[in-house]
């Protein structure tokens, strides 16, 4: 065997192994790299056998709203102050709901004197009635909360049953709005109702994704941006509604 065969039939050192390594593993990086682009560009495609499941495109939804009572007062809950808590603008003057119906599911009451040496309470008077067929009336009683000074803060938590006029639903049309749902009744002692007294209502409702409007609207508002969203104060006002757009 001649000197040149030998040379060619030398086993590679260990410098040219590591290099021939080192392409190696480049080369299998970008092979994993490429194919995890490709995967995550793949679109996916399952079969299977079965029927479509039940779709609810309106389903039941809840939401907060708080109102302030800072002041001595005496007034109603309608069923127009539950509407206009779903308010949509549509027009800068005029809006409409954007829900079908909605019910109470709970008011809490947070009561507080600003002073120390008096007392404050509220009433709570369930009073809603079926006005066209008389079938359906609140059970007549009273809830009062005291609080006994601005130390002494109360809670009153209040759950109106499913089958009471309070606690039912109620379409967002025109048929009585004035109706009355629940009377309250705020006072104080002495000094002053303290700020941060105020009433919490959670709304369970349903959006207006199907069917048509319920034809209540409202009219000779002011300054609305058109397909805001809107709240708006309760009790003829007597109590402004918080941390929500207001219509009035």
């Amino acid at each position: 065997m001649s000197r040149k065969q030998q040379k060619s039939m030398k086993v590679r050192g260990p410098r040219q192994n590591l290099t021939k390594q080192k392409e190696t593993t480049g080369n299998s990086s970008a092979m994993v790299s490429n194919s995890a682009v490709l995967n995550l560009l793949q679109d996916e495609f399952t079969e299977r056998k079965g029927i479509a499941p039940i779709y609810r495109s309106v389903p039941k939804q809840r939401v907060t709203r708080r109102f302030r009572f800072g002041t001595n007062f005496s007034g109603n809950f309608t069923l127009a102050d539950g509407h206009a808590q779903f308010l949509v603008a549509t027009g800068t003057t005029t809006a409409a709901t954007y829900v079908d119906c909605w019910r109470m599911r709970k008011a809490t009451f947070y009561l507080r004197n600003n002073e120390q040496d008096y007392s404050c309470q509220i009433q709570v008077t369930p009073s809603g009635s079926d006005t066209a067929n008389n079938n359906v009336v609140g059970i007549p009683m009273t809830r009062a909360l005291e609080s006994q000074s601005s130390s002494e803060a109360r809670i009153l938590i209040w759950k109106p049953s499913r089958l009471s006029p309070a606690g039912m639903w109620h379409y967002t049309n025109t048929v009585s709005p004035t109706g009355i749902m629940f009377a309250l009744a705020c006072s104080s002692g002495g000094g002053s109702i303290d700020a941060n007294s105020m009433m919490e209502i959670d709304f369970e409702y349903v959006t207006n994704t199907f069917g048509t409007l319920k034809a209540y609207t409202l009219t000779g508002l002011s300054a609305l941006t058109v397909g805001s969203l809107y709240g708006a104060s309760v009790c003829a006002g007597l109590l402004p509604v918080l941390d929500v757009n207001s219509a009035f």
